[in-house]
């Protein structure tokens, strides 16, 4: 199991507005790299058409 992540909330004036918990399960897992360059290559792709 993934730990939860916390993090600081802030407007765009940079003012605080608390904290959010971020799901571990999204947030803490190990960066896929051959899905990222899946994407990457997709996306340039259909940009071209």
């Amino acid at each position: 199991k993934y730990e939860d992540l916390v993090t600081r909330v802030t407007n765009f004036h940079n003012e605080d507005k608390g904290l959010m918990v971020l799901a571990g399960d999204v947030f803490d897992v190990p960066i896929r790299k051959d899905i990222i360059h899946r994407v990457v290559r997709w996306q340039l792709a259909k940009r071209q058409q």
